[in-house]
């Protein structure tokens, strides 16, 4: 006779606790809340600290692009500029090294733009044309950054060598900055001719 009062009991403490939380459960989703265990509470808490640091870097990076695309490819082109003889060559080397920075630059900001839409549950679609024009911009920046970059590579290189002439130096420094010039001219107008 205990074990059936204990077996009637326990099945009943059972079926009131499964009403109870049903109920509570549907009196709480009345006002968007619901019922969780602790455990579970804590994982969402980390999960969303989580993702919250996620989406600042997200929006970092996002802002940094330009200002990295700049400076990576200035010194990719000052690089190239320096290594040819004035011509027909260092301005193809030049437009080609932009033209591949160029790609490299829309093809990060198609990454981020779909790490954006994971983020932030979005469905923004990639422009490329938007993304050309963009790369034209910061292209005119990136010119005024390499003119500027060009005697001073030239300069920190020769710092290092001994004895050489102020005859020597000045004839290095001016024919770096008419090469660049020329350069930077041709370059222009092979740019202009591939954008539009």
């Amino acid at each position: 006779m205990v074990k059936i009062i204990l077996i009637t009991f326990s099945a009943t403490m059972m079926v009131v606790v499964l009403v109870a939380t049903i109920f509570l459960n549907s009196i709480l989703g009345i006002f968007g809340l619901v019922s969780t265990s602790v455990d579970s509470f804590n994982s969402l808490v980390e999960a969303k600290q989580t993702m919250s640091k996620v989406k600042k870097q997200h929006k970092v990076k996002k802002a940094n692009l330009s200002k990295k695309f700049v400076k990576r490819t200035s010194k990719k082109i000052t690089a190239t500029a320096m290594g040819f003889v004035p011509g027909a060559g260092a301005v193809m080397a030049v437009s080609a090294v932009t033209a591949l920075a160029v790609i490299e630059y829309c093809e990060d900001k198609e990454e981020i733009n779909n790490e954006g839409n994971l983020l932030f549950g979005t469905d923004n679609s990639f422009d490329y044309t938007a993304c050309m024009t963009e790369a034209k911009k910061d292209s005119l920046v990136m010119v005024e950054s390499v003119k500027e970059d060009a005697p001073n590579v030239v300069s920190s290189a020769w710092e290092l060598t001994k004895g050489i002439s102020n005859e020597a130096w000045s004839s290095v420094v001016n024919s770096s900055s008419g090469a660049w010039a020329e350069t930077s001219t041709q370059s222009k107008k092979i740019w202009e001719l591939l954008i539009n």
